[in-house]
């Protein structure tokens, strides 16, 4: 065995050594962490992001008799520290008495109104901006903390005032004039809101989907009529972008125009074989079950695609192939939805199959499904062995 023992002994050597070089070298760092000042080394890490380290060095701090200037600085920071981890009420407190306390520096007003907005306390996130006055008027973020602290108030005249004073001060600043039109839309001040949605859009890095962003919002609010023409304009420059063409076949699909809304996913399936999925659903809400189907076809393999593929051949009374998708269905998981379970059980009630549906059926807890299992348990009852009248 003295053969096998210490194969290595040149290599390992220098290894013991370096570890040997590496570890009172460590010891040293840690002790001069220890000896920097706490507030100092805390301003550090809390910027760094070392959450746990700068706690640990404030906890060095020593309270009792400690000058007001860096009591002041401590509270402070262990405000930030809170804000920090989410804890927005208990760092109000911190920064309230790093206040009491003199702290002068005018920062402390901006995460004032941070914290108070995420306690959903907008009174005083603006009376800590009005506090910081003049201080903060270079900084984007005290205008979107402005603008949202009046928004909460329902203050809207205030909100659009200090949107407009924003965005004079930060033209290049697209958010703020996205938040105008998010606001325009929430209004429903649809036709101003287009305006301004094209004035965003110019200036967008990603025009055509914040063009298919904007469509979606005027379809939230039943405007279909409206988005269409707008939707049209943009895939004019941006034939090939899948959001936005997708928005304009729900427009058209909305606005009661189903071929066209059909055509267009004909034509954007073509070009983007992922929107098979969503090709089929529009087909399917248009009433063309058989092109829902083809569609469907060209879906990926996997839940999604047996999922819908089931409901477009109960949807088109093709019972006994939606019956002969058991296998598939189980083999993928599916049988764990009990809405999957209770469509199988129709198709196999439809069919005659009634020794499957009635272990399907078995289990179901949704009210709902458990309601319609009992009518359909029922209706085999009446059915008796003339299966064939309930197909």
């Amino acid at each position: 065995m003295k053969c096998h023992e210490n194969r290595h002994p040149r290599r390992i050597a220098p290894l013991l050594l370096g570890l040997a070089l590496l570890l009172p070298a460590m010891a040293p760092a840690q002790e001069e962490e220890e000896d920097l000042d706490p507030l100092k080394l805390a301003t550090v890490l809390l910027s760094d992001g070392h959450l746990d380290r700068a706690e640990r060095a404030l906890e060095r701090f020593e309270t009792d008799g400690a000058a007001e200037e860096k009591l002041a600085r401590y509270h402070f920071l262990v405000g930030r520290l809170e804000s920090r981890r989410g804890e927005s009420e208990a760092a109000l407190t911190s920064y309230r008495r790093a206040l009491e306390a003199g702290y002068e520096e005018p920062d402390i007003h901006l995460y004032r109104a941070r914290a108070a907005l995420d306690t959903d306390d907008p009174e005083t996130a603006l009376e800590a901006l009005d506090d910081l006055g003049e201080a903060g008027a270079d900084v984007p973020a005290t205008h979107a903390l402005r603008v949202a602290a009046h928004w909460r108030l329902e203050q809207r005249e205030e909100a659009f005032a200090a949107l407009e004073t924003a965005i004079d001060r930060f033209p290049e600043r697209v958010e703020f004039r996205r938040q105008r039109l998010d606001y325009l839309l929430e209004l429903r001040l649809f036709a101003r809101a287009l305006e301004v949605a094209d004035n965003v859009i110019e200036r967008s890095e990603s025009p055509a989907k914040d063009a298919a962003t904007v469509g979606e919002s005027l379809l939230r609010a039943d405007q279909a009529e409206r988005a269409i023409p707008f939707l049209e304009r943009y895939r004019l420059e941006h034939p090939d972008h899948a959001d936005l063409t997708v928005t304009l076949a729900r427009a058209y699909l909305e606005d009661g125009r189903a071929h066209a809304a059909a055509g267009i996913m004909d034509t954007a399936a073509a070009r983007h074989p992922e929107l098979a999925e969503k090709a089929a659903e529009i087909h399917r809400r248009a009433g063309n079950l058989n092109r829902a189907l083809h569609h469907n076809a060209g879906v990926a393999e996997g839940p999604a695609k047996l999922r819908q593929r089931l409901g477009l051949l109960l949807e088109q009374e093709s019972h006994e192939e939606a019956a002969a998708m058991e296998r598939d269905l189980r083999r993928n998981g599916l049988l764990e939805d009990e809405s999957i379970r209770y469509a199988l059980a129709y198709a196999h009630f439809r069919t005659g199959g009634f020794d499957r549906v009635d272990d399907l059926l078995t289990g179901i807890a949704d009210p709902d499904l458990f309601r319609k299992a009992t009518e359909l348990r029922r209706a085999m009852e009446e059915c008796g062995e003339d299966a064939w009248q309930c197909q």
